[in-house]
């Protein structure tokens, strides 16, 4: 039952997260009359970009964790804290309370 909660907030924070980078494209395109290659594209820019940030930070967590000994647990915190600190400047930014 665990495992069908966390697919489905995956879900429905990928949905999100994708309607938010297609309303950006839509602005970005205008009034471009193909949209698939620039669809395709962007896609892929943002794949990369994704992957990126990914391998940055597992080879981040291979330094500080494997080679300096820093506890996993802490690192987990470290990062997660970062993540919410980025979301939250990003939230205020476009939203400001």
């Amino acid at each position: 039952v665990l495992h069908y909660l966390k697919y489905s907030a995956a879900l429905f924070f990928g949905l999100i997260h994708g309607l938010g980078f297609s309303n950006y494209l839509r602005s970005l395109l205008g009034s471009e009359k193909g949209l698939a290659l620039p669809l395709f594209s962007f896609n892929v820019g943002i794949e990369i970009g994704q992957i990126l940030i990914v391998g940055i930070i597992m080879l981040a967590t291979l330094v500080v964790v494997d080679l300096l000994k820093f506890p996993r647990r802490e690192w987990h915190i470290l990062l997660s804290g970062a993540g919410l600190g980025v979301s939250l400047i990003l939230m205020f930014e476009r939203f400001p309370f």
